[in-house]
């Protein structure tokens, strides 16, 4: 529990969708820290005009500027790099992507199986060389954000969505 008592969190999500409502070309991250009691909402750039009176009243919310990025910079160039990797290559292989918020950075992982228990060939030097490709083809990503590739064996990916392992037994 915060300084503030439980609801201060629910406070800081509040106004971050506020202000993710109204500068949504601007909106960066939101993050809070429960141990030191606070919320940090981050800008692309500056911090706009009338983003102190959405947060007003909410005194755990910090507001900073210079993220370098928008949320929606982020969301779209993992989206557009996710796809032009895989298609790039057999439909059979696996392509995970994670995006750092607080960072930029998108890393996109090519593994050899679109599912965990059917056995394929490991990735060749020319998909290899098509994903690096394809991901070059790409329009440069927007400042602020950089671009991972990696291969790997794919059980060293993660492959369990965010919402949890499928039911077995059904």
């Amino acid at each position: 529990m915060g300084p503030d008592g439980p609801e201060w969190p629910n406070d800081v999500a509040r106004v971050a969708d506020a202000l993710r409502a109204a500068f949504p070309d601007e909106f960066g991250t939101a993050r809070v820290d429960v141990d030191a009691g606070t919320g940090t909402v981050r800008f692309k750039g500056e911090i706009p005009a009338g983003a102190a009176a959405i947060a007003a009243g909410v005194p755990q919310v910090r507001l900073a500027g210079g993220a370098g990025f928008s949320e929606g910079d982020l969301a779209g160039a993992t989206t557009t790099y996710l796809a032009a990797v895989h298609a790039a290559f057999d439909p059979a292989r696996v392509v995970v992507a994670e995006a750092d918020q607080e960072t930029g950075r998108i890393l996109v992982r090519v593994g050899s199986a679109l599912d965990p228990g059917v056995v394929s060939a490991p990735l060749t030097a020319g998909e290899v060389a098509a994903v690096r490709a394809a991901a070059l083809a790409v329009d440069p990503l927007p400042p602020g954000l950089s671009l991972e590739l990696e291969f790997a064996a794919d059980a060293e990916l993660d492959l369990v969505p965010p919402w949890g392992p499928e039911p077995s037994g059904r």
